[in-house]
């Protein structure tokens, strides 16, 4: 019998063969296949990978989404930029995770930015960091 860990699978389901064999003879075996659900881990929000590096050209009209953050998790995530929003840059859509910008981004005024983005739920908060750098 052959036995090892298994990873969170993406999208929460195992498809899994049970085979079962007797000693007798004539040898009697059988087999099912069975699918396996399984519930993401319960905790704070997660961000996979924990940072990012994102290159955004300027001159982008202001509204314009430059990227998205998601956690996960198995409750409702609310997002805010605690830090690094220089100049009211940005915003972020609380439900959504969508990072917009509020105005036109100017290399030559701030030609990088690092955001400290925070997921929030019912059981914890994540930070997650989102660095970008504005091209010429």
């Amino acid at each position: 019998m052959e036995y090892r860990a298994a990873e969170y699978p993406p999208d929460g389901e195992f498809n899994l063969v049970v085979e079962v064999e007797d000693k007798t003879n004539p040898v009697f075996k059988d087999s099912t296949a069975v699918e396996v659900v399984v519930n993401p881990p319960d905790g704070p929000p997660v961000f996979k990978p924990p940072e990012v590096f994102v290159r955004v050209v300027e001159g982008k009209p202001p509204n314009t989404v430059i990227s998205q953050v998601k956690a996960a998790t198995v409750r409702t995530v609310f997002y805010l930029i605690i830090s690094g929003n220089t100049g009211d840059t940005f915003k972020i859509e609380p439900e959504t995770g969508k990072i917009i910008c509020r105005q036109t981004l100017d290399y030559e005024e701030t030609p990088e930015f690092s955001l400290i983005i925070r997921a929030e739920d019912n059981e914890g908060k994540k930070l997650y960091l989102f660095h970008f750098v504005c091209e010429n």
